[in-house]
């Protein structure tokens, strides 16, 4: 589970010093061996947790090569495989700017001098993921240049942008598959779970797809292009990489969830999403368009959005899946200053199944997940929560009722959001439930104007 919860404490004063988790003390000893500039001291426990919060997680065993170049220490220090202890090479002096990352363009790039097929410890044929955190995108988006990648046939490419509404890949396969995109910026996360399905994670929104897998690239996959003989350089800035094992959706979620946050370290204000498939973007039609990923944009904040399709904010009873919100509790992060708000959007599935998570559970349940983010620190003044719209009106009067008492008794702003949906059919999807793009606007807007 993300250990998000203890953002900084995972470190101890010591003889007048720091101790630091011993994997990331092995960076740091590898680094000083080496003669690089270390990260200053404030970034090193930002480093220093998210090393704990990827083993937290259960993520930091499945990679195989893990690289953050959004750092103060300098570029050789940017260029350390955490995982191997080993270097990336920078070919053609990609430029490096300090706690944002690397931009290629012209013949720049990064070897990671990592081949799947010849040095993989977790990264199988069908058991694979790798991804990267998209600062900045190119000067000229579209096109067939590839922000990571192997050769073309039987390889390993993203092309973030390959037209004005989509991205172009291949995973282990000979053969392309594509995805909607309108916007390079932000985390992609590809992961096979086995021979026939591939998912790619943009911002934490899922867009599952299948493609049966061929083989393993034998190349070492570049970073700002491809491996290919007659490569597009990629001009934009990236801040991370990783490839490894598989990925569930949850370890997704919270390895996006972990790059913004250190990324929001520097003082970025941080807006932190919880909720459904609606608050998720399930029915968007990508990321950006999600209301909170709107919101965002309209607040100048950075989002952290761990929406789940199909969860709800009570355990269920008898077969817990871990991915209710209530069982969740541990990842509502340490509260610092620059974060802006807390947001939870939860019972439509609850109220879908009242006698399986009983309304009477759901109000006991939400208490102690608000009250669990205010031992972290979270004044009331920055927790939102959102009330639901349903088709029943009966079941949506009822768990209304609830989360208005559940707000009153905990000072914290419940924003109508039920109210913008109803008087508008034309804002939701055919099953009159998702809101299409246009409902995520509006629900934006409408969130953007009431905040307290």
């Amino acid at each position: 589970m993300l250990g998000l919860g203890n953002r900084l404490t995972s470190y101890k004063f010591s003889g007048g010093g720091v101790s630091y988790d011993a994997t990331y003390q092995a960076i740091l000893d590898y680094a000083t061996s080496q003669g690089y500039t270390l990260p200053s001291d404030s970034q090193k426990l930002l480093q220093n947790q998210l090393v704990v919060d990827l083993k937290a997680s259960g993520i930091w065993s499945k990679l195989d090569t893990f690289a953050n170049f959004a750092t103060d220490g300098n570029s050789n220090f940017a260029l350390i495989d955490w995982k191997r202890l080993t270097q990336y090479t920078a070919v053609n002096s990609p430029i490096f700017t300090p706690n944002q990352g690397f931009t290629g363009g012209g013949t720049r790039y990064i070897d990671t001098n990592y081949n799947p097929s010849t040095q993989a410890v977790n990264y199988q044929l069908n058991n694979a993921s790798l991804g990267t955190y998209i600062r900045t995108a190119p000067v000229s988006p579209i096109g067939s240049k590839s922000v990571f990648g192997t050769t073309e046939v039987n390889g390993i490419v993203l092309m973030p942008q390959f037209n004005s509404t989509t991205a172009f890949l291949r995973f282990n396969a000979s053969s392309w598959n594509t995805i909607p995109s309108i916007n390079q910026v932000g985390t992609w996360i590809l992961t096979r779970p086995n021979s026939s399905n591939l998912i790619v994670y943009k911002d934490g929104l899922a867009f599952p797809t299948t493609r049966i897998s061929t083989s393993i690239s034998s190349n070492n996959i570049f970073i700002l292009r491809r491996n290919d003989p007659s490569p597009q350089y990629w001009d934009g800035q990236a801040s991370f990489f990783f490839a490894g094992a598989s990925l569930t959706e949850l370890e997704a979620k919270s390895l996006t969830g972990l790059f913004q946050t250190y990324l929001n370290g520097s003082g970025n204000r941080l807006g932190i999403f919880y909720g459904d498939s609606i608050t998720a973007g399930s029915n968007a039609s990508v990321s950006a368009n999600r209301w909170t990923s709107v919101f965002s944009g309209l607040q100048s904040i950075m989002e952290v959005n761990f929406g789940i399709a199909g969860t709800t904010m009570v355990q269920h009873p008898t077969t817990p899946t871990g991915t209710s919100m209530y069982e969740r509790m541990s990842t509502i992060p340490e509260y610092i200053g620059a974060d802006k708000y807390l947001f939870f959007a939860y019972g439509t599935n609850d109220s879908n199944s009242p006698i399986t998570f009983t309304p009477t559970a759901f109000e006991t349940q939400y208490n102690e997940v608000i009250a669990n983010a205010k031992s972290k620190g979270w004044p009331a003044s920055k927790i939102k929560m959102l009330n639901i719209y349903r088709r029943d009106d009966a079941k949506e009067d009822i768990y209304n009722t609830i989360l208005s008492s559940i707000a009153s008794f905990n000072g914290v702003q419940l924003l109508d959001t039920a109210s913008v949906l109803a008087s508008n059919p034309a804002l939701y999807m055919s099953d009159s439930l998702h809101p299409n793009d246009a409902g995520h606007s509006a629900i934006a807007s409408y969130i953007n104007t009431n905040i307290l």
